[in-house]
């Protein structure tokens, strides 16, 4: 592969087209167009603290969900341990402990129906709350947007009236 070198002012030297191109530190100055840094606005800080609170309501929903996933393992597990019948034929006092550890595997998988039911609601909760946060940094980066679009315009506009009064004056000149 060739090594053709291109000076852009004193110190920044550019390998070959399709180097410069794969690397955004090394560029050309037909690439200077390319790259564009938007403007910046005042509502930008206020996009950084909805996306901040989108991100927050984020792993919340992510935190419940995941929760909710272990009560309904859990559940499952009590279910099984209700469903399992450990009587058999034996004295009183074994039928009569395997039949409180019964009792008590069903009161076990009542108290994990009602987990997964409060998880089931955090969730739900939580899923509004980050739908609320989207939406509120969603309508925010539009806004951002539509006025980056106008400082735009207005950028270009100025331009384009800066260079109509450069050509007048050289038209004049000749």
């Amino acid at each position: 592969m060739a090594r053709k070198r291109v000076a852009l002012g004193r110190t920044c030297r550019v390998l070959a087209a399709s180097l410069a191109r794969k690397d955004p530190l090394n560029l050309r100055a037909s690439d200077a167009e390319e790259w564009f840094v938007p403007p910046k606005t005042r509502l930008d800080a206020v996009v950084k603290i909805r996306e901040k609170d989108e991100d927050t309501a984020r792993i919340q929903l992510s935190e419940d969900q995941r929760r909710q996933l272990a009560a309904v393992a859990a559940l499952e597990e009590a279910r099984s341990r209700a469903r399992h019948d450990a009587r058999t034929s034996g004295r009183a006092m074994d039928w009569d402990l395997a039949d409180r550890a019964h009792q008590r595997a069903l009161l076990d998988a009542r108290i994990a129906e009602h987990a997964v039911t409060a998880a089931d609601e955090k969730v739900g909760t939580s899923r509004a709350n980050y739908v609320a946060a989207y939406s509120k940094a969603e309508a925010m980066r539009r806004v951002v947007e539509t006025r980056r679009s106008d400082i735009i315009k207005e950028r270009e506009k100025a331009e384009a009236k800066q260079m109509d009064e450069m050509a007048t004056l050289l038209f004049g000149r000749e």
